[in-house]
């Protein structure tokens, strides 16, 4: 690790601390503190949300061609579009918790639930008769797999971008054929398509919510959170092949974008000034760090991409990003944190 990279750690660790322990700002001229106009800012999370309803309906087709003609160039399209339409999703996140609030997890999983559960879904080269293709008791509708889906676990996914990567990962033999296993695999693929773009259709033509800044800081911080749990995440709990298309870095940068963009806006950094100017120094500094490429040991080469083997060198593998950008989100969700709770103080009162 580079002087530069130590010294990044070390500054973004003062940081996290700070924002854990810091004491409350004088709040004297706050309440004449007026919003920012934040108005713009819902047409921008609008287009966003219907890209990823565009892309999703791209991907619904892409998966119709396959099954409709099962061989390996229509597979790839499918996964390519899957590609595509999940990145879309992962711009559109920020945006969707502005428009779901508190339903936002809900939401989040049933379109992009991860880690999985392989066998829940499909049989397993040790399990021929696992999951819910190789059930016949188990009829297959949009009622019974939505019922299916996190039934009584978290990693029992049946819904969202993951469960389908996993099906589309299976080879083209497996949906060639007249076998029931076959009929039930193909079904369930064109079952969990459709509801995709279904629930990406319903949350885009949900009506637009009164934006105000604590339902922006509030999504911030749920996004951020998930962002957070993607950087830290436990990879041996899940077989889903390319999940982020073997690039969890990318994938963050789509993911807090959009958070990025909010909270380095003029208005509301003269807003988080006015609050808390210390908590708008610091977070300055956080969103640079999570914005900076990572250093050269972030991301290490043993590290096993979703669905990957594990090393067979004796170096367990490493989180991806654990040096810098896992504690940039830390940092900077505790600061905007602290930013809510002196900025609702300052509204009413001491």
């Amino acid at each position: 690790m580079t002087t530069a990279h130590l010294a990044r750690g070390v500054t973004l660790l003062a940081l996290f601390t700070l924002g854990q322990c810091s004491e409350p700002t004088s709040t004297r001229n706050q309440s004449t503190t007026s919003p920012p106009d934040l108005g713009a800012i819902l047409p921008e999370a609008h287009a966003a949300l219907h890209e990823a309803v565009a892309t999703g309906s791209l991907l619904n087709a892409a998966i119709t061609r396959f099954l409709n003609s099962p061989d390996e160039p229509n597979r790839e399209s499918a996964v390519t579009a899957r590609h595509t339409a999940h990145d879309a999703w992962l711009s559109a996140w920020a945006p969707a918790a502005l428009w779901a609030g508190n339903d936002i997890h809900y939401v989040a999983f049933r379109i992009d639930a991860w880690p999985i559960t392989p066998g829940f879904l499909d049989t397993l080269p040790q399990y021929p008769q696992s999951g819910i293709v190789a059930d016949v008791s188990l009829p297959l509708n949009v009622d019974s797999i939505q019922k299916q889906h996190g039934f009584s676990d978290p990693l029992e996914v049946a819904l969202g971008f993951h469960a389908i990567q996993l099906l589309l990962d299976r080879p083209v033999r497996d949906y060639n054929g007249a076998a029931e296993q076959i009929k039930r695999r193909r079904e369930l693929l064109r079952l969990q398509s459709e509801i995709l773009l279904g629930d990406l259709q319903a949350l885009a033509q949900t009506p637009p919510i009164s934006l105000g800044m604590t339902g922006l800081l509030e999504a911030s911080i749920a996004t951020l959170s998930e962002a957070l749990r993607m950087a830290t995440r436990d990879t041996g709990k899940t077989d889903c092949k390319s999940a982020w298309r073997g690039d969890s870095y990318r994938a963050l940068e789509l993911l807090t974008a959009p958070v990025v963009n909010w909270l380095e806006r003029e208005g509301l950094r003269r807003w988080s000034l006015a609050i808390d100017p210390k908590a708008a120094a610091n977070l300055t500094e956080t969103l640079k760090m999570m914005t900076s490429p990572p250093g050269p040991t972030s991301t290490p080469t043993n590290y096993a991409a979703i669905g990957a083997e594990a090393p067979t060198t004796a170096t367990a593998p490493t989180p991806p990003l654990v040096n810098q950008t896992e504690l940039a989100l830390r940092a900077t969700l505790q600061i905007l944190k602290g930013i809510i709770q002196k900025a609702s103080r300052s509204r009413t009162g001491p």
